[in-house]
């Protein structure tokens, strides 16, 4: 449902409801189209009826211009868009399989639905095969392992593959679908014996493709992202913005501030909600890594003077704080080496190699001395001790799957 559920508009349980309803409209909507007849599905294969490529194309550029709309103007965030990924070699294998079903069925799993719910007896049977085509499947999964997972590539898009923008993919698309739309018509007026076509029609279809191509124009020229993440220079940026160690605090620093309440900062914990609950920080919130970029946690971020980030390692902190940084939450700092390091210098001080005849003696010794001391002041609070900041109560975030 778009943005509804991530942004906390509409609960996951009442998406459900709404998903049935558009499921059945949609649904009567195929059946009103001709869908649930083989015949017309079928037409594709033999030129005399094209309305399910139109269909198709219609759905792609339309779906497509409001996804490139709605990120633009902030209504949709891709980032909690789910993009199903792609296995190079199943979906070959699969296309090939559905496509040959397509044209010995008539159907495809939509479309079969929609027959089989108006009683077309051919459709029942292709949605008994499709079940019973699912069930040999799962049974002899470990046989077609291998193929199903072969030649991962993740959740990757076609313009990225290409080398080309986001926008002249789009403008490419649209042009292509307006050109199969003039030769398919062609085709089936052929097919079909119909010598001379009514103005009307002609000057509603010119009408059509102007609004296509004027679309096409318009979303050529928005960016992908408006920060141009994607950049060059934003890749410079970045690179200038890992160089740079002033966004670390250190384990001294931050035990040290944390052991005295008047320099308390905010802490954000990014580890798993296991991790977090067998031990944390004091005053540590807990803020998953998926869900760093959140709307919910925007105006968390956004009202502290600074956000201590920290995991295990440094790795996942880094990754957090770039998502941050390019969400513009520029008040962000590390905990250098995360709790790894913070363990081994406060619980594991060691202080074998200082000598009093050592000229760094006196610095070192006192480092190791507040680190004993630290070490018991954190010994002594408990692991479940409540955050001193309070986390925004609203409802988390889902990430939304989905696919046809």
């Amino acid at each position: 449902m778009g943005p509804l559920v991530p942004y906390g508009i509409i609960s996951s349980e009442f998406d459900l409801i709404i998903a049935l309803i558009i499921g059945v409209l949609f649904g009567a909507v195929l059946e009103q189209a001709g869908f649930g007849s083989s015949r017309k599905l079928a037409g594709v294969f033999y030129g005399y009826d094209f309305v399910v490529l139109r269909v198709f194309f219609t759905a792609a550029v339309t779906a497509m211009v409001g996804l490139i709309l709605g990120n633009h103007f902030g209504i949709i965030d891709m980032n909690l868009v789910f993009i199903n990924p792609t296995f190079l070699w199943s979906t070959l294998v699969g296309g090939v399989i559905m496509g040959f079903g397509f044209v010995i069925g008539g159907f495809c799993p939509g479309t079969s639905l929609a027959g089989a719910a108006t009683g077309k007896i051919d459709a029942m049977f292709f949605l008994g095969g499709i079940l019973l085509g699912i069930l040999l499947f799962a049974e002899s999964y470990p046989l077609f392992e291998n193929l199903h997972n072969a030649s991962a590539l993740g959740p990757i898009k076609i313009y990225d593959t290409l080398g080309i923008s986001q926008g002249l993919f789009a403008f490419l698309l649209i042009v292509m679908a307006i050109a199969a739309f003039a030769i398919t018509q062609r085709i089936e007026n052929k097919i079909n014996g119909i010598q001379q076509v009514k103005q009307s029609v002609l000057k509603g279809n010119g009408i059509a493709a102007a609004v296509l191509v004027l679309l096409g124009v318009v979303v050529l020229f928005i960016p992908a992202e408006r920060n141009n993440k994607g950049s060059i220079p934003a890749a410079e940026e970045i690179s200038a913005l890992l160089n740079d160690n002033s966004r670390f605090i250190d384990t001294d620093e931050l035990a040290f501030k944390l052991m005295h309440k008047e320099f308390a900062p905010v802490l954000a914990d990014i580890r798993t909600a296991e991790e977090y609950n067998y031990f944390s920080l004091p005053g540590a919130v807990h803020i998953p890594l998926d869900e760093i970029t959140a709307p919910r946690w925007r105006a968390f971020f956004n009202d502290k003077e600074e956000v201590i980030l920290y995991s295990n390692a440094g790795v996942l902190t880094e990754d957090a704080y770039v998502l941050l940084y390019q969400s513009g939450i520029k008040n962000i700092r590390i905990l250098e080496g995360g709790l790894n390091t913070f363990f081994e210098q406060i619980f594991a001080a060691d202080n074998a190699a200082l000598t009093p005849t050592s000229p760094a003696y006196k610095p070192l010794m006192d480092k190791y001395q507040f680190r004993i001391k630290a070490a018991k002041f954190f010994q002594g609070i408990e692991n479940s001790a409540k955050p001193s900041v309070v986390a925004p109560v609203k409802p988390k975030i889902i990430a939304v799957e989905g696919g046809c």
